[in-house]
C-alpha cells in the first residue's frame, strides 16, 4: 500500500503545516511508502488528488478540515482508492462523525491499520460532497 498525504497547510490557522512534520516523525514505524505534497492556493486539493491518482497511490490523505476532505474526494470519485483523513481544520465534523480525533499519531494508525467504511456522497451540480449541505446563510 502507498499513501499519498494532501496537506492544506492554512487548515486551522497553520495546523496543517505543523501536522505535515508531525507525519515524517510518525511514519517512520510503519513499512509504508508514502509521500506528502501541500496545497498552495484553494481548490488545489483536487488536482493533487487526480495526480496522487494517477501516480498510483492506493491511499489520498486529506490533511486539512472538511473543505480539504470535499476537495480530495472530488479528485478521487469514481476511482479505486480509499480517502483518509487527519483532521487538522477548524471544526473536523467529517472525521468527529468518523470518530476520527485530534490525536495525529492516532489517526495514521487509522490511515494504515484502519477498517475501511464505506459512506454516501451527495451530489449537487456536478459536484461530490460527504457529509455537509448548505443553503443560504452557512457558518
Amino acid at each position: 500500500m502507498s499513501i499519498c498525504f494532501i496537506v492544506n497547510p492554512k487548515a486551522g490557522k497553520g495546523k496543517g503545516k505543523k501536522i505535515a512534520s508531525l507525519i515524517h516523525f510518525f511514519m517512520k514505524k510503519y513499512d509504508t511508502p508514502y509521500e506528502v505534497r501541500f496545497t498552495t492556493q484553494k481548490k488545489e486539493g483536487e488536482p493533487l488528488a487526480k495526480r496522487a491518482v494517477e501516480d498510483g497511490f492506493e491511499k489520498i490523505v486529506a490533511v486539512g478540515g472538511d473543505g480539504t476532505i470535499y476537495e480530495v474526494l472530488n479528485g478521487i470519485i469514481g476511482k479505486s482508492v480509499s480517502l483518509g483523513i487527519i483532521p487538522s481544520g477548524t471544526g473536523n465534523d467529517f472525521a468527529r462523525c468518523l470518530g476520527i480525533g485530534l490525536n495525529v499519531e492516532e489517526a495514521l494508525d487509522i490511515v494504515v491499520y484502519g477498517q475501511e467504511k464505506s459512506v454516501d456522497c451527495g451530489r449537487a451540480n456536478e459536484r461530490y460532497f460527504i457529509n455537509v449541505a448548505g443553503i443560504g446563510f452557512d457558518t
